[in-house]
């Protein structure tokens, strides 16, 4: 008989749920123009050639949408554009909100920031629209 084969019960784990790990990055993180520098990083760490950001002030309240709660991504926004698409890897990493794999690249410019996660310095809702994916986090 192995020692653990007397021991029964589930299986335990550290675990933090999203929001919270979300409010420590955004609680440490400077509010400045410390976030459009993450986004240019991101741009150069994917080989991108061209890098826009646009500041949409614009909102869209007479738009007719699917579900109201739709209304708190109508605008104003910041828009951020590069020509590199996002890879299944980079995805993987804004899924995993502190365990980016970049941090392993000593050539990756974006490897000590942190990277996508500071627009939540911003807003509560991100969109990433990358190669034929959209996602709404």
């Amino acid at each position: 008989m192995e020692f653990f084969d007397i021991f029964e019960g589930e299986s335990v784990g550290q675990n933090e749920p999203g929001w919270l790990r979300i409010r420590g990055l955004v609680d440490r993180y400077p509010k400045d123009a410390g976030i459009l520098k993450e986004l240019i990083q991101n741009a150069d760490d994917g080989q991108a050639g061209v890098v826009r950001i646009i500041l949409d002030e614009r909102k869209y309240a007479d738009l007719t949408l699917p579900h109201p709660s739709l209304e708190k991504i109508c605008g104003p926004a910041i828009l951020a554009f590069n020509d590199a698409p996002f890879t299944d890897k980079d995805l993987r990493n804004l899924e995993n909100l502190a365990n980016s794999s970049k941090v392993e690249d000593a050539f990756k410019t974006g490897r000590f920031g942190l990277g996508f996660n500071s627009v939540y310095n911003v807003t509560d809702f991100p969109i990433l629209l990358t190669s034929n994916k959209l996602w709404c986090l």
